[in-house]
């Protein structure tokens, strides 16, 4: 295969690479520092104000659980591809 497409493998592979640490960074916060999440993985926010709702996880708290969940296999995948695409150019 092409120079280019091996770079932009390369790229992308820093990219979700960089994801992963962040997305997992963010997770550590929010289990450890933040309190919103469980050991487990669970949504434990603050306990509800009387007459309101419950809280539910927001928009960054999915996100995050989100993103370390896809990032990891995307990276394994580019990884594996731009190997396999590299090994068929050496030959």
């Amino acid at each position: 295969m092409s120079y280019a497409t091996i770079k932009s493998l390369s790229i992308g592979m820093r990219i979700t690479g960089a994801l992963w640490v962040l997305g997992w960074f963010i997770i550590f916060l929010e289990i450890f520092r933040w309190h919103h999440m469980t050991m487990w993985l669970h949504f434990s926010g603050p306990p509800p104000v009387p007459g309101e709702p419950p809280p539910r996880a927001g928009d960054f708290l999915k996100g995050s659980a989100a993103v370390s969940v896809i990032a990891p296999p995307s990276f394994a995948i580019l990884a594996a591809t731009k190997y396999l695409l590299a090994k068929r150019s050496r030959s």
